[in-house]
């Protein structure tokens, strides 16, 4: 949990000019890899940092806000020494009617008032997710719930808040489960966003069908271990929960972008199965090695996935060794292997997805599309770090626990701008990547930035 800081302090201390020049170092690079790979090596395997869900990819860097040695207006023109002055926007917060939508694409949102109370609160933290609209919660901590008290809308020229008359709730019950959540139903891709959750609830699914949403609701033993699990879909107009699965669901969930297919994954059976909503089938999938996380698959489309399979191995004189590593392409309507790529021992697969590996080659980054085996180099990038975040088209690679610099890639254009920051600014910065991959919110502790990522 974030503490509260006395931003006070921070006007009262000031920042040596001359560090402008040598902080940031505006790059676009125009290499492009030749090199085909032909093998991999499951050695070299990261499954950890890289979060693929079909609604959000956020990454918080750094454990807490503390005061910053830095002047804010310095901050915002580190900012624009990187990006260029039309692509940094200092974010504010407005009220927002939904039926403006289209008059306020071309509006300014409000300016901010002498104490800055309508500026993006980060006291404790907050959460950004949507995939197509993309959604801003300032959120806080009580025992073990995560409680947000205010909704925004990320636009193009800012944040505005979300109409409390746009936020539903709904509260159900079936006799042997209760439950509650608020929720939000996008404008732009019609998917469902909920948040507030309580009860017991596992999963609140992002799939809408007409009227009908899906949950996931569980029950637990007096020691915390989970009995059983179920799907049940909600008719939000007439309030009508119905249990539409077994009560084996004591799954992982990966929803496909557009929500067609649900991939389960019955982690403590070991196997991965495609959940119908409409019938409430299941289908298992007997090419996805059953003990994969949701980490170690991504959606290509709805149909097709990418996933970590068995290594390739070599008998050697009285052991077995990893040589490489594999990635299948796996058809989820028929269920078998389409085609399988190799990747070398040297690469690490698993923090930019499964689609995109990435090298350290002396000083360098070779970044490369596993699938196309395209490849481009970021010179001078090996040291700063390791893959953080991932969306479709962008990545961000860097580290806070060592000092280094923040590398934004667009993995499309094999471009990049680099990120400088003296040692002690890292605790202070937090950077947060949007779903739609366009926009990327950066803070200080104190001020919010939007920054536009489309010309990178």
């Amino acid at each position: 949990m974030k503490k509260k800081t006395d931003f006070s302090k921070l006007d009262q201390i000031r920042t040596p000019e001359e560090w402008m020049e040598s902080l940031f170092t505006n790059v676009q690079n125009e290499e492009k890899g030749k090199k085909q790979y032909t093998g991999k090596g499951r050695a070299g395997f990261l499954r950890g940092s890289y979060v693929a869900v079909a609604i959000f990819c956020v990454c918080i860097l750094g454990t807490g806000i503390s005061v910053a040695a830095y002047h804010t207006d310095f901050f915002q023109s580190f900012l624009k020494q990187v990006f260029g002055n039309q692509k940094v926007e200092q974010v504010h917060l407005a009220e927002r009617e939904k039926e403006k939508r289209e008059m306020e694409k071309n509006r300014t949102p409000d300016i901010a008032v002498a104490d800055g109370s309508n500026l993006l609160s980060l006291n404790e933290a907050i959460e950004v997710f949507g995939k197509k609209e993309v959604f801003v919660g300032e959120v806080r901590y009580e025992e073990e719930e995560t409680i947000t008290d205010q909704l925004y809308s990320l636009e193009e020229n800012g944040l505005f808040k979300v109409d409390k008359e746009n936020i539903a709730s709904f509260r159900g019950s079936t006799g042997e489960y209760s439950f509650s959540f608020d929720y939000i139903i996008s404008d732009l891709d019609h998917a469902v966003y909920a948040f507030n959750e309580k009860g017991d609830i596992s999963t609140v699914f992002h799939r809408l069908d007409g009227d009908t949403m899906y949950v996931a609701l569980f029950k637990e033993s007096e020691d915390s271990i989970v009995q059983k699990e179920s799907i049940f879909s909600i008719q939000l107009k007439t309030g009508e929960v119905k249990k539409i699965s077994g009560d084996n669901m004591i799954c992982n969930y990966l929803e496909s972008p557009n929500r067609k297919n649900l991939l389960c994954n019955h982690r403590s059976k070991g196997y991965w199965t495609v959940f119908d909503f409409q019938t409430g089938a299941e289908r298992k999938i007997e090419a996805i090695d059953g003990y994969n996380r949701g980490k170690d698959i991504e959606f290509l489309d709805d149909n097709h996935i990418l996933s970590l399979s068995d290594p390739l191995l070599e008998k050697k004189e009285g052991y077995t060794e990893e040589t490489a590593g594999r990635i299948v392409l796996i058809d989820l309507q028929s269920g078998k292997v389409e085609k399988s790529y190799v990747v070398p021992e040297s690469c690490v697969i698993g923090e930019l997805g499964m689609q995109w590996s990435y090298e350290k080659k002396d000083d360098d980054l070779e970044i490369r599309n596993i699938v196309s085996g395209e490849a481009f180099l970021i010179p001078g990038a090996a040291k700063s770090g390791h893959g953080l975040a991932r969306t479709d088209d962008y990545a961000l690679f860097g580290s806070y626990e060592e000092p280094s610099a923040f590398y934004f890639i667009s993995l499309k254009k094999g471009t990049y701008k680099e990120l400088k920051l003296p040692e002690d600014m890292n605790s202070t910065l937090e950077i947060y990547m949007s779903g739609s991959g366009k926009k990327s919110l950066i803070t200080n502790g104190e001020k919010a930035y939007l920054v536009d990522l489309v010309d990178l």
